[in-house]
């Protein structure tokens, strides 16, 4: 079974890939017990998100995840049984050896996309020089994308309290009840990323 899980995240546009990697970090761990280590390589740009963060220690848990420091001299000695690479943002030559060695799956997310091309590309395989086959990863509104990135049980939190400044901004108009409706129509669309990150690494596990 494919129980520890690496996300590796390059902080590009301050909070938009600390965001996503660490919320996407967080479902895996809550919502499938998943072993995660979320690799960051600017603590400051995430101790924003992340308060209690300690800006000088290397390896460090926060909410039952392993969150390490993501630095030239790193320990990559110990490769995940899956890769989440964030963003095409590039691995350590030294980790990727490391996956070779464990035959890591490895899942390249991408960007968040309505264009019709993404549901062709989702899941595809990209096989590599070193032996590992890199398969691709496309956030998206269509039930043949990898859907969103959102808590499984956001309907029944917004349900429960439609008064959030979200849904007032989403629907101004609508009274307390409506608003409640609204949310489960809405969230109810999108099949939550949370669920098919692990069953795209159970397509590439059958595979190998």
């Amino acid at each position: 079974m494919l129980k520890t899980w690496d996300i590796f995240c390059k902080v590009v546009d301050n909070f938009g890939d600390i965001g996503v990697c660490w919320r996407l970090a967080k479902q895996l761990q809550r919502e499938h017990g998943l072993q995660v280590r979320l690799w960051v390589d600017d603590l400051g740009i995430a101790q924003h998100l992340i308060p209690t963060l300690a800006l000088a220690s290397a390896t460090q848990y926060h909410e039952d995840i392993c969150i390490q420091n993501w630095y030239e001299h790193a320990d990559f000695s110990q490769a995940a049984d899956v890769v989440i690479e964030g963003f095409a943002c590039g691995l350590p030559s030294s980790y990727l050896s490391a996956m070779v060695k464990h035959q890591s799956k490895w899942l390249n997310l991408e960007y968040l996309s309505a264009e019709s091309w993404v549901d062709d590309f989702h899941g595809k395989p990209s096989p590599q020089a070193n032996g590992l086959v890199r398969y691709f990863y496309f956030p998206g509104f269509t039930e043949k994308s990898g859907g969103l990135i959102r808590e499984s049980n956001m309907t029944a939190q917004l349900q429960s309290n439609p008064d959030t400044p979200f849904l007032q901004q989403q629907e101004p108009s609508l009274n307390k009840n409506s608003r409640r409706i609204a949310a489960t129509q809405s969230s109810a669309l999108y099949l939550p990323s949370c669920v098919r990150f692990p069953a795209l690494a159970g397509v590439t596990e059958n595979e190998a």
